[in-house]
């Protein structure tokens, strides 16, 4: 049957010499995978709404017990291009996409997460300041959503008197104290980093722009993800586009 709804493009890949298959976060049906016949062609009725990045209306044709549906037709509705004008902020885009199309399963539909997404782009879009704690924020609000949710509380006060490093349990999701042994699967985070992430942690969405992550901490940021959803999906997780920034 034929079905309507809104999807964010999460990823694009050439399929002969005409088509795409693509990757979609929809709002009615979650994550799917669609073909897109001829949308390689010169004069596609496409146009740019399969770009990654992008909010578009679709149409497809659903088939049950099928992974693989077929894209009637499209209408872009939003193209967030401005996330392009900086290259951070276009790359924290990118991952937060690639998080997606690693970490959910096929056609569960999750209308939050959707609105989530869709307003984390739309600030990206708007403003290029201080993306990483806009991806930071998308990341703890997808690790909760999964299930595996991550905090930054400490039970010493002040952060002054705060290790230079802090040890975080994977398997747990909180920060832990140094001497406990017992903890077999950590990562050690900068104190400052922790501190901003609590930060992001207690901050409405629209005012992430705000918070500040230095950029000497961004790879320890991203590597602290990948560690954290890979225990937790059971499975590889990471970032290629992070490679972009080097």
């Amino acid at each position: 049957m034929i079905v309507n709804t809104e999807a964010i493009i999460l990823k694009s890949l050439k399929y002969s010499d005409s088509s795409k298959i693509l990757w979609l976060f929809t709002k009615d049906y979650g994550k799917i995978s669609v073909i897109a016949k001829g949308a390689r062609q010169t004069k596609s009725k496409f146009g740019a709404a399969l770009e990654p990045l992008s909010v578009s209306n679709i149409f497809f044709y659903k088939k049950s017990n099928r992974e693989l549906h077929t894209l009637s037709s499209a209408e872009l509705i939003t193209d967030f291009n401005n996330i392009q004008n900086s290259l951070e902020s276009m790359v924290c885009g990118l991952m937060i996409l690639e998080s997606l199309i690693q970490s959910l399963d096929e056609n569960e539909t999750n209308n939050s997460l959707y609105e989530k997404l869709r307003l984390s782009l739309a600030l990206l879009n708007s403003n290029n300041k201080n993306p990483f704690s806009i991806f930071s924020a998308f990341q703890i609000e997808l690790a909760h959503q999964l299930g595996f949710s991550m905090k930054f509380d400490y039970h010493i006060n002040s952060l002054n008197k705060f290790p230079k490093n802090l040890i975080f349990s994977l398997e747990n999701g909180y920060i832990v104290d140094e001497e406990n042994n017992k903890i077999k699967f950590f990562f050690r985070l900068d104190t400052e980093l922790v501190r901003i992430l609590k930060n992001i942690e207690n901050t409405r969405i629209d005012e992430l722009a705000s918070i500040e992550i230095p950029t000497s901490l961004h790879k320890q940021l991203k590597d602290f993800f990948v560690s954290y959803f890979s225990f937790h999906l059971e499975k590889p997780f990471g970032y290629k586009t992070f490679r972009l920034l080097k």
